[in-house]
Order: structure tokens, then C-alpha cells, then sequence
């Protein structure tokens, strides 16, 4: 499995609506840039096979 703390999203055909943490950050964004901080974020899962 590949890690990452770091993605780039290009939109090619229009912009996107970006959320982060209840709020909108960006309408029409071509190359939002997403950064991931470790162990901020706590998520709970099922552990479906």
C-alpha cells in the first residue's frame, strides 16, 4: 500500500467545490492542492473483508 501526505487534483473540464472541515475553501478551483497532517484526523471503520 503507497502513502501519501500530498495530492494534487486536476480538473480538466471545469472547476471543483473544495470542503474541508465544514467549510467551503474553494468554488471553482482547476488544481486544488490537497495536504494531509498526520494523526489529526481520527476515523472510525468497520472491518469488512
Amino acid at each position: 500500500m503507497a502513502y501519501t501526505d500530498k495530492v494534487l487534483l486536476k480538473s480538466i473540464s471545469r472547476g471543483v467545490t473544495v470542503h474541508a472541515d465544514g467549510e467551503t475553501i474553494c468554488i471553482n478551483g482547476t488544481e486544488p492542492e490537497i495536504k494531509m497532517i498526520p494523526s489529526t484526523l481520527q476515523v472510525i471503520t468497520t472491518n469488512r473483508r
